[in-house]
């Protein structure tokens, strides 16, 4: 007689929300991208509800469930983080399998020490009490939090904030240290800051200074400004002002997390 097996909803539901809330969490801050809670919570939830009818999907062949699957997560990845350009979806969607793959493994493993587990149609089950599920929960948001406070501690130095200030607007940005930045504007020799189109939110300054770059792939063009003011600000250290170049860029919309970039030599 075969033994019959029951998976609650509630569980499932309550199991998905937090892995896939975690995995969200991990991956926004391996990417340094920073998003907003509320966003996390309804694409967490949006997981679980998925995982409630992924579970009729376990009979059908993998080329079906597969693709299922892969829309499933950037469907996610676009609730949690919005859609700015097509290589910055894609980077942040790829991290976030990536790291669902590899937390489901450990959560896998931690569940199947109950010795209460079964597989159902290529699913993997566990019986397991609400205790050992809050255990599993609180071990799980420590380390995600842990890993986030080494993440920012390292890139702590590298990022800084900045207020352009141009025609009576005034502009607050996040730019991330580049040594790598050699820009120069031609006219005037000064040093050049990188700044993406939507840190202005729709109302970029009229840019009238031709920037040509060169990168590692490819020589390029961007427009750019004389801001009436910039201002650097570092924690811990006195607000000083620059006189660089304020160029846009209006292909990427982020920059490691970041608005823009910025030169050692211009802070």
């Amino acid at each position: 007689m075969d033994e019959t097996y029951v998976i609650y909803a509630d569980v499932l539901f309550l199991i998905n929300f937090i892995l896939d809330f975690l995995c969200l969490y991990v991956a926004g801050a391996i990417l340094s991208v920073k998003a907003k809670l509320f966003r996390l919570v309804i694409s967490a939830f949006a997981g679980g509800i998925y995982s409630l009818f992924a579970v009729y999907l376990v009979s059908l062949p993998p080329y079906i469930t597969l693709p299922v699957h892969i829309f499933a997560a950037l469907l996610i990845c676009l609730i949690a983080n919005g859609f700015h350009s097509v290589k910055v979806y894609l980077s942040r969607s790829v991290v976030f399998i990536v790291t669902s793959a590899f937390m489901g493994g450990i959560i896998s493993a931690l569940l199947s020490l109950t010795g209460r587990y079964y597989t159902f149609n290529g699913g993997f089950y566990a019986e397991i009490s609400p205790v050992f599920l809050i255990i599993v929960a609180l071990l799980s948001v420590g380390a995600a939090y842990a890993y986030a406070l080494v993440c920012q501690r390292k890139t702590s130095n590298m990022h800084l904030g900045a207020v352009i200030e141009k025609d009576g607007n005034v502009y607050s940005v996040s730019l991330l240290v580049d040594s790598g930045l050699f820009v120069l504007d031609p006219l005037t020799g000064k040093r050049v800051i990188i700044v993406s189109h939507t840190a202005f939110m729709g109302d970029i300054p009229p840019s009238h200074r031709v920037i040509p770059v060169k990168t590692a792939s490819g020589n390029g063009i961007l427009y750019g400004f004389k801001p009436d003011k910039l201002i650097i600000k570092r924690l811990g250290e006195k607000d000083r002002e620059t006189d660089a170049i304020v160029a846009v860029d209006t292909v990427n919309s982020s920059f490691s997390g970041c608005d823009g970039l910025i030169s050692p030599a211009s802070m």
